[in-house]
């Protein structure tokens, strides 16, 4: 039992073991950065749930994995319109529960864009960064960059103003 009154099983120790451990080998970019990476660890040790297991929000504060599509050849990036949010955000999605982020960012490319995902050169199926972000709920989520083995056509967002966000929903 942990101090939050939530049990854990050895079902669900494994997975929150490499989640720690996905959090504590991002290095943080800013002191922001650095707070979410110890929310989010504490979060993860609480014994709280972390995935959601019903649409649209439950639990509150939740698992969601995003990743960038480059075109290396266009130099080019791919965000989508995300309706919910009404912004331009990099594709992803909720972890499902027991899941690696990182298969969830395979799963989520074959589901959402029908490409297949792959790892990054610079930092492999590991996140590049965390970030705990209020949206209609709270999520913790692990972005994550990729390429693809046949980049997709992108063609240039327009600009905007946030430059970095996270939304979940989906």
């Amino acid at each position: 039992m942990t101090s939050t009154g939530h049990s854990l099983t050895d079902n669900d120790a494994q997975p929150r073991a490499r989640l720690l451990e996905l959090v504590g080998a991002i290095e943080p970019w800013d002191s922001l950065e650095r707070t979410h990476l110890k929310t989010a660890a504490q979060w993860i040790s609480s014994g709280a749930p972390v995935y959601r297991v019903h649409k649209p929000d439950v639990p509150a504060m939740h698992l969601v994995s995003y990743f960038v599509v480059l075109d290396g050849t266009r130099g080019q990036l791919l965000l989508v319109a995300h309706r919910k949010a009404g912004l331009w955000l990099p594709a992803g999605g909720h972890v499902e529960p027991g899941e690696d982020p990182w298969s969830a960012v395979v799963r989520e490319c074959r589901e959402e864009l029908g490409i297949h995902a792959t790892a990054s050169p610079i930092t492999g199926e590991l996140p590049l960064f965390l970030t705990v972000t209020e949206t209609r709920v709270r999520a913790h989520t692990l972005t994550s960059r990729c390429g693809t083995s046949s980049p997709p056509t992108l063609t240039p967002s327009p600009p905007t103003t946030r430059t970095s966000s996270t939304r979940s929903g989906g």
